[in-house]
């Protein structure tokens, strides 16, 4: 009986995994690194673009072939995608890669938004934990170590989740969008470009170095977001990506811990703008919980940054017409986090204007600040579209 209990159950996960299987989307690029004589060459989509040197290397299992690429070096791409999600941008996506890392204590890089290599890449394996994520999302508690390969995938949906899966595990989930400020970092730029924002993607490339030398056997893009069941079915590095399955991989996506990790940084209190009248005094402030180490503010005009406004408080004594506009904080901590707060207006009206302006005269006013409101969102930098 024990037996016919066994086989039964063999039989339906194998129907059930079967099906998962069956789920899985084609790629819409895929590097595998196969070929030593040219590692940029793509399996499907567009070749990369190589920037620095590279080398080939062993791969997963035998017959597998990898590249290694170090500091300063890194591969870019324009996979060509259409705008999903609703928005002008690819908010809808999962990258699939297979990897390994000489040592646990240097940052290491995975991919970026940015084609242009001006900004933080937006995955890594952290320094000195050897935990995967990213200031903004948050890290997970789940570690890795040196020699070892993994298979990470990154499922996003900017409407509403962000997940790391380790070996078909999930290990962080960040799902606050809001507060993280996941659209505007983590769209891809569709093909063609848009709002003045060129398309592309860097992969295992930072702007300031602190992208290790990496080797991996497997880049995968979806223009689809995975679920988690599709993330399991992926399995461990050097399955395959058809059904993942048990592969050859050597992590168990465990780690030294489990669970989701740390919230990261949160605003608890946003800037509040308003109509003032020239003369008034304006005071905006943001509060922040969770920060890691140091913390510095940034407070911005639009796309400006305000020269000397680097505490949680922007005051200005006497305001004129001049400081009318839009305003934000950034605010940055040693987890190589980057956050926004809430964008809000400030409207400065003539000295005794304001209550001859009436209600409509407010509600033409509150009009115009959404509409104008949305445009600057847009068009910011890192908004939404990095």
């Amino acid at each position: 009986m024990r037996n016919t209990v066994a086989v039964t159950i063999g039989m339906l996960t194998c129907v059930l995994a079967g099906a998962v299987w069956a789920q899985l989307p084609t790629p819409v690029g895929l590097w595998e690194f196969d070929d030593a004589g040219d590692l940029t060459k793509a399996t499907i989509g567009n070749n990369l673009q190589r920037t620095g040197t590279d080398a080939a290397a062993a791969g997963v299992s035998g017959g597998d072939g990898a590249t290694t690429i170090g500091v300063g070096s890194y591969y870019s791409v324009m996979p060509g995608l259409a705008a999903n999600g609703g928005g002008p941008g690819v908010s809808e996506w999962t990258l699939v890669f297979d990897f390994k890392v000489p040592a646990i204590g240097p940052w290491y890089a995975f991919f970026q938004t940015d084609i242009t290599n001006n900004s933080d890449a937006d995955c890594f394996v952290r320094d000195p934990s050897g935990a995967i994520g990213v200031g903004a999302t948050g890290y997970s508690t789940t570690t890795i170590s040196a020699d070892t390969w993994y298979r990470l995938v990154i499922a996003a949906d900017l409407g509403t989740s962000y997940k790391y899966y380790l070996n078909g595990t999930l290990i962080r989930s960040a799902t606050d969008l809001s507060q993280i400020g996941a659209i505007s970092r983590f769209t891809i730029i569709p093909a063609g470009g848009v709002g003045g924002y060129s398309e592309g993607l860097i992969f295992f490339g930072d702007d300031n170095g602190e992208d290790g030398e990496i080797t991996s056997s497997l880049i995968a893009l979806y223009n689809v977001t995975f679920t988690a069941e599709q993330a399991a079915a992926l399995g461990v590095a050097g399955a395959s990506i058809t059904g993942g399955g048990e592969g050859e991989g050597e992590g168990e996506g465990e780690g030294e811990g489990e669970g989701e990790g740390e919230t990261g940084l949160v605003f608890t209190a946003h800037p509040a703008g308003g109509w003032l009248e020239e003369g008034d005094s304006l005071s905006l402030q943001v509060g922040i919980s969770g920060a890691v180490g140091q913390v510095a503010y940034q407070w911005m005009k639009g796309v400006d940054d305000l020269v000397g406004a680097t505490t949680s408080e922007y005051h200005v004594q006497s305001v004129t017409s001049a400081d009318s506009g839009w305003y934000l904080c950034r605010v940055t901590d040693e987890s190589k986090g980057v956050y926004y707060s809430h964008v809000t207006q400030v409207l400065v009206f003539p000295a005794g204007s304001l209550p001859a302006l009436g209600i409509a005269g407010l509600c033409i006013v509150a009009v115009v600040c959404v509409c104008v409101g949305a445009f600057v969102i847009l068009r910011r930098r890192r908004s939404i579209l990095h």
